[in-house]
């Protein structure tokens, strides 16, 4: 065994002050290119729109639930979480649109205020900025909050371009994941609220927007170039549901396919391109 002073010495000799190591180095290191290196604004568009409902509006009937309580039990409703929201001119509001086929490195960075998934009684919502949503958007690397209100143990999981159930155990106690893959991430209870979900969406780039009150859209600084916008909705029709085999209470639900419209796109420097879309109850799978 060395002796403990001769394994210091040895130990600054390795250290030195010469930086003998660092001139034996490689000369030649190859640059990888980050994310948005080559994003120019001065080379971008503008692509706006808006997304309106055709024909009969449906009706998505609420969720019945059944609770056992000291009472006896006890039937709720509640709302169908991805029943579409329709304004009385007939606009779509709070659908999704954004754009495939974008290269990272040409556009813009995606940005986000801070997030914080939250497990209710009856819902499963993303807030940023103080507001709630049913479906939100994140730039790739974001630490999102999850939370529940329950004084009991909850979990809320996610499929999709992530895998994961975050167990709850106490009331507003805050647990934070790193969402690291693009894609879409589906939120569900892992807790017995089967029909509650919600959807984040973990972007590459900032040309992702909810319509607003008169069902537009707007994404702007887009690089000149052809793309697919894609007009997003969640179906609320329900395809089936699994039971406990002791309580014969449904403890998971299924839904239909998300409703995908597609439109190809050509952006030009400097130039804005209208782009609409209607979205029907014929479009959704029962």
């Amino acid at each position: 065994m060395m002796p403990r002073c001769f394994c210091l010495l040895l130990l600054a000799a390795i250290a030195g002050c010469d930086n003998s190591l660092a001139v034996n180095l490689p000369s030649t290191v190859t640059r990888t290119e980050t994310p948005h290196d080559r994003f120019d604004p001065q080379q971008t568009g503008t692509i706006t729109g808006v997304v309106a409902w055709a024909g009969d509006r449906p009706k998505v009937e609420p969720i019945k639930l059944t609770r056992f309580e000291s009472r006896g039990m006890q039937v709720e409703a509640v709302p169908n979480p991805n029943a579409p929201q329709i304004a009385a001119n007939g606009v779509v509001q709070s659908g999704v649109v954004f754009l495939r086929g974008v290269d990272p490195a040409l556009g813009n960075p995606a940005a986000a205020p801070p997030t914080r998934v939250e497990l209710e009684e009856t819902r499963l919502s993303v807030f940023q900025g103080g507001t709630r949503y049913r479906t939100a958007f994140v730039p790739v690397g974001s630490e999102v909050d999850i939370r529940s209100t329950f004084t009991t143990i909850t979990g809320v999981r996610g499929r999709g371009a992530d895998f994961f159930t975050t167990m709850l155990p106490d009331a507003n106690a805050v647990t934070r994941r790193t969402f690291s893959r693009p894609g879409r991430v589906e939120l569900t209870s892992a807790s017995g609220q089967f029909w509650a979900v919600a959807d984040l969406f973990v972007c590459e780039h900032a040309y992702y927007a909810r319509t607003d009150a008169a069902g537009r859209f707007a994404l702007p600084d887009v690089p000149a170039g052809e793309y697919e916008l894609v007009c997003w909705h969640p179906n609320w029709h329900i395809l089936g549901t699994e039971r406990d085999p002791e309580t014969a209470m449904v403890v998971r639900q299924k839904y239909g396919p998300a409703v995908e419209k597609i439109a190809r796109v050509r952006v030009t420097v400097q130039g804005t391109v209208a782009i609409n879309f209607t979205l029907a109850s014929v479009d959704f799978t029962k």
